[in-house]
């Protein structure tokens, strides 16, 4: 081993690229801060210059969120079984659907309406499997997964039951889970006679809903991708849109942003398009990449990462533009919903830490090209920093050269620089428009039952979107990689226990 192997592949710099998104967010904040009592100026034109170029991508996001929601609604008209039938007569009835989902002390009430919602979709019930995955830790699990195999038997093809139990090296969460029950289940479905090769896999939340068309509609994507649909990743748009209305306007606010930011990625293609929360490929790829990892909490992201290794360039990540739904976070009070929507998005930035892996790795994987690795690895540090550094410079950048420079108070540039930031932040306001339009369109319909009063602060909501922006993605994001920076891990947080 080379001199510069034994630094890189040490775990002292392992532990050092783990906290990179971290330092950088930090110098950004308070390298500014810093800056500003000696070159003001300069810290002033770099604070316009980055709410400029915030502005702009707040332009792109709108229309390319706007653009997906065109799709969205597309592929809602459609009927993908009759697309199939007529364009792939001779193959889709070869094909298996299978939902994995791995979950732990999740109680029934959580996850019949899941496997209820993978029986209602659009597709031969005689191709669809379920594979359930309890923890044996907590023995509920099993006699839970027995209870729904009785209630549903002879309406799947296959039910496989299984149960995890946590070995030295693993850590507790999803991630682990999944990967016996892939391994699992793939041995069953080659005792079953099934080629891998023709069951389509998906990585199932315990409360996340399908779409009904969810299963025709992503074999349809599948075979369009010719010899190349193994080497392909499938991902729809995640939503939290189950009981939307009774969740807080906060947590509200939040997932329709979420949303709206996934389907403007979705439309970036495989430039931005990653892999995340629930997604899909063939039982085959999975095996080729060697199931999930065990030691993470967020696995989506490695996943992508593991299947770049394995397949290079020929690998991609197809946008489906369809919805799931799961659950948003509610809370017995509006305190524990808002500690408990903190901690969720904490744990969803806490996937920063991947650029550790993703960075050794690459270095290690010399076959795989580096313009197969390069690009998704810079996307790891631009998502982090937008993430984190978005909403806090534009809203403090433009009064910051100024309160910390006497003699810059007094110059034309410190007197214009809060003006033009709150034509800037004006500007951008100027675009909830759309996002308001987009979120009536693609959201489930305010029930009339919630009253009048309700549908006007609904609207009236909006207004606070930049500071629950600020306090509830922003925030959370500095304090994961602020905790990446200290080494202080996060646990896994599991579904909520009762719908």
């Amino acid at each position: 081993m080379a001199w510069w192997e034994k630094i890189v592949f040490n775990q002292r710099f392992y532990r050092f690229l783990e906290s990179v998104p971290g330092l950088l967010t930090w110098t950004l904040l308070l390298g500014p801060i810093v800056l500003a009592a000696y070159y003001p100026a300069i810290v002033a034109y770099f604070i316009l210059f980055y709410s400029v170029y915030w502005v702009y991508n707040a332009i792109k996001f709108v229309i390319f969120a706007y653009i997906g929601h065109e799709k969205l609604l597309y592929v809602n008209r459609q009927d993908w079984i009759q697309r199939l039938r007529n364009e792939f007569p001779d193959e889709w009835e070869d094909y298996y659907y299978c939902a994995l989902i791995p979950y732990a002390s999740e109680s029934i009430n959580v996850l019949r309406p899941t496997v209820q919602s993978i029986l209602d979709n659009k597709f031969p019930n005689s191709k669809k499997i379920l594979c359930l995955s309890s923890e044996k830790a907590l023995p509920q699990g099993r006699e839970i997964a027995e209870e729904l195999k009785k209630e549903f038997d002879g309406k799947f093809a296959y039910i496989f039951i299984t149960e995890h139990e946590l070995k030295p090296g693993e850590l507790k969460g999803k991630s682990s889970n999944q990967n016996h029950g892939g391994r699992f289940l793939y041995d069953e479905i080659i005792r079953a006679g099934i080629d891998p090769a023709k069951v389509l896999l998906t990585s199932n939340d315990s409360d996340v809903l399908n779409h009904h068309s969810y299963m025709a509609y992503l074999l349809y994507k599948f075979l369009l991708e010719g010899e190349m649909k193994h080497k392909r990743i499938y991902q729809p748009v995640p939503t939290d849109y189950t009981n939307l209305w009774d969740a807080n306007f906060f947590s509200r606010l939040i997932i329709t942003l979420g949303v709206q930011w996934r389907l403007a990625l979705q439309q970036r293609n495989n430039y931005r398009c990653t892999v995340y929360a629930f997604y899909s490929m063939s039982l085959k790829t999975l095996k080729e990449i060697d199931f999930w990892d065990v030691d993470l909490i967020p696995e989506d992201e490695r996943t992508m990462f593991n299947a770049i290794f394995t397949y290079g360039t020929d690998f991609k990540v197809i946008p489906l533009f369809i919805t799931t739904s799961g659950n948003p976070v509610q809370g017995q009070n509006i305190w524990k919903a808002f500690v408990e929507q903190y901690k969720q998005i904490r744990r969803w930035a806490w996937g920063a830490s991947e650029f550790a892996y993703s960075f050794t790795q690459s270095l290690k994987r010399k076959d795989v090209p580096w313009r197969a690795k390069a690009l998704p690895m810079f996307n790891q540090i631009r998502t982090s920093l937008e993430w984190s550094v978005s909403s806090i410079l534009p809203m403090f950048g433009g009064v910051m050269p100024g309160i910390l420079n006497e003699q810059f108070r007094s110059t034309t540039l410190a007197y214009a620089l809060p003006s033009l930031m709150i034509v800037l932040f004006n500007l951008s306001t100027i675009m909830l428009v759309v996002i308001i339009f987009i979120e009536l369109r693609i959201a489930p319909k305010r029930p009339w039952k919630k009253g009048v009063f309700f549908s006007m602060f609904s609207f009236a909501q909006w207004i606070l979107l930049p500071y629950v922006g600020f306090v509830l993605s922003s925030i959370p994001a500095l304090d994961a990689q602020t905790r990446l920076i200290f080494n202080k891990r996060i646990q896994y947080i599991e579904s909520r226990k009762e719908k």
